[in-house]
């Protein structure tokens, strides 16, 4: 058993780009191969046709880069794309071949996501399903490697091979695939412009919203403004007409009691007149300028005392605001 296992381990083997070359020299592994593009331990396929992922217009994007060295494929940023081989693969029965990723891509943000066995029996094109999680522009040329190829020889030839006849229309097979696929990794690209389509919607309305906001605080302040002023007026007025009834009150009853004692002093001194019925036009002149000294000077001190009156009302009017809620405006 030990001696079958280490048998087996010394079969399984990878072929080196001299063992490469010699094959390929020969017609085999690589149809129409180049012996300089086995290198180490591997052969590099060369970009061919590139088919992007998604439709134009009902049809899918593709360019030939193997009918020109002029030609190039830009890949965006998120974008996926099929580069199909520029040459044909024969695998015998007695080998492996492992599709790998080569480092120059993947530095430049290129991500083979369809890496895996070609298996035994296997004849036609390969592709490098690739997709660019870079942030630039990735540009393949005719001479970019997309993809290595490991040949592996087996221990013994397998039983099973792959049918390879259904992979005959290859380019129409991948134009399927492409087709069926979105144009970005992951639907990144929609999927962003759903969200920046979203985001300005909800910025839109926050603004509105926040516009609707602002005016009807700036009304509900106004009229609010406007209440408070209101308010003030109204008590402005109404210690102003109070203001004024005590005025006038005590202004009123002052030159009411004036009139009041001139009226007692006129009705005191008219019956006298009258008692005198015959005495000398001289008495009676005397008596008549006498009348009329008292009554000016008593008039006089009527008119101090309205002064007075009239002053103490000026200063009960200074005073009066502090009786009230609040003192009116100057």
């Amino acid at each position: 058993m030990t001696r079958v296992r280490r048998a087996s381990l010394r079969a399984m083997t990878v072929l080196s780009d001299v063992t490469l070359r010699e094959h390929i020299a020969n017609g085999e592994l690589i149809v129409d191969g180049d012996v300089s593009a086995a290198v180490h331990c591997a052969y590099e396929f060369k970009a061919g046709k590139v088919t992007f992922g998604g439709q134009q217009n009902g049809r899918v994007n593709t360019i030939d880069l193997a009918g020109s060295t002029d030609c190039s494929a830009s890949i965006e940023p998120t974008a996926v794309a099929w580069v199909r081989s520029r040459v044909e693969v024969k695998i015998p029965r007695d080998m492996v071949g492992i599709w790998i990723q080569t480092n120059s891509l993947s530095r430049r943000g290129m991500l083979l996501l369809n890496s895996t066995l070609v298996e035994p029996g296997y004849e036609g094109f390969l592709s490098a399903h690739l997709v660019n999680l870079g942030a630039q522009v990735v540009t393949l040329s005719p001479d970019t490697t997309i993809a290595k190829l490991l040949f592996m020889r087996l221990d013994k030839a397998a039983e099973q091979t792959i049918d390879s006849s259904k992979f005959d229309q290859y380019d129409s097979f991948i134009e399927r695939l492409a087709a069926a696929s979105h144009p970005s990794f992951l639907r990144i690209n929609e999927l962003t412009h759903d969200l920046r389509e979203h985001l300005s919607t909800v910025l839109d309305q926050t603004e509105q919203q926040a516009r609707d906001a602002l005016t009807q605080l700036s009304r509900e302040a106004r009229e609010g403004v406007e209440r408070d002023v209101a308010d003030k007026k109204q008590k402005l007025q109404a210690e102003l007409e109070t203001i004024e009834k005590r005025t006038l009150l005590r202004v009123g009853s002052g030159f009411g009691a004036g009139l009041l004692l001139a009226m007692v002093l006129l009705g005191f001194v008219l019956p006298r007149y009258k008692a005198f019925d015959a005495e000398s036009e001289a008495r009676i002149k005397k008596i008549v300028e006498a009348a009329n000294a008292q009554r000016d000077r008593e008039l006089e001190q009527l008119g101090e005392k309205i002064d007075y009156e009239l002053q103490r009302t000026g200063e009960d009017t200074d005073q009066a605001p502090a009786d009230s809620d609040s003192a009116p405006a100057p």
